[in-house]
C-alpha cells in the first residue's frame, strides 16, 4: 500500500488538485463571459416592432380582441411598444387627448411607408389647428385636396393612411421640410412653422 508521502502518488494528487481548480476557474470565467455577452447584446439590440393583425370587425375597432396585450390601433396591434408611440401619446395627452388613440396607427403607417412619424404629426398639427379643424371629422387633418376641393375620408384611420402614402410618394420622399414646403403649401412660412412644430413633437 502506497504512503501519502510516496513521491509518485503525491505528485499525482497535486496534479489532480491543480487540474480540478483550473477546470472550476475556467468554467466560472466561461459562464461570466456568456452572461456579459448576453447583457451587451441585449442592451445594443434595436427595438423591433412586431405587428399582428387581429381578427376584428369594423364595429370592434376600439375594443381589443381577447388575448392581445397593449394598445389596439385598428387594424393592427403593436405587440412591442415603439418609443415613437410613447412620445406621441405623451404629446397628444398635452395638446389634444382625442388623438392619443391614433398614436399607434400613425407610427405603424409611417414606419410601413418609410416616413418620419413626427413629420406626419407636425404637418397635421399645422394644417388642422392641432387636429381640431372641421375637416378632421372627415379624417382629413393634413389639408389634402383634389380638383373638386378638400378630400373627405371615411375615418381618421383612412386619413392617416392617405397622408403617410402621400408623404412617401416620389413628390415628397427624401426631401427636407424646407424642400417639401413650396410643394405642399402656398404659404411661404409653412416650412419654418412645420419645422418648429416638428422639433416640439420630437424633443
Amino acid at each position: 500500500m502506497a504512503k501519502l508521502d510516496d513521491p509518485p502518488l503525491w505528485r499525482n494528487k497535486v496534479r489532480s488538485i491543480r487540474l480540478a481548480k483550473s477546470i472550476v476557474r475556467n468554467s466560472i470565467w466561461i459562464a461570466l463571459g456568456f452572461v456579459l455577452c448576453g447583457l451587451i447584446l441585449r442592451s445594443s439590440r434595436p427595438v423591433n416592432i412586431h405587428y399582428e393583425k387581429p381578427e376584428i370587425t369594423e364595429q370592434q375597432t376600439t375594443t381589443p380582441p381577447a388575448g392581445f396585450i397593449g394598445p389596439i390601433q385598428p387594424p393592427y396591434c403593436p405587440v412591442v411598444e415603439d418609443p415613437a408611440i410613447v412620445r406621441l401619446r405623451a404629446y397628444f395627452e398635452i395638446t389634444n387627448p382625442s388623438m392619443v388613440k391614433y398614436a399607434g396607427y400613425l407610427v405603424y403607417q409611417s414606419r410601413h411607408y418609410g416616413v418620419d412619424p413626427y413629420l406626419v404629426v407636425a404637418i397635421g398639427v399645422l394644417e388642422s389647428g392641432n387636429f381640431r379643424s372641421s375637416l378632421c371629422s372627415y379624417g382629413n387633418c393634413w389639408g389634402i385636396n383634389s380638383s373638386s376641393g378638400y378630400v373627405q375620408f371615411g375615418s381618421m384611420y383612412e386619413g392617416i393612411d392617405h397622408a403617410t402614402k402621400l408623404l412617401a410618394s416620389s413628390r415628397y420622399a427624401g426631401k427636407t421640410i424646407e424642400q417639401i414646403g413650396p410643394i405642399y403649401a402656398e404659404d411661404a412660412t409653412w416650412s419654418w412653422k412645420v419645422r418648429a412644430i416638428y422639433e416640439e413633437v420630437a424633443e
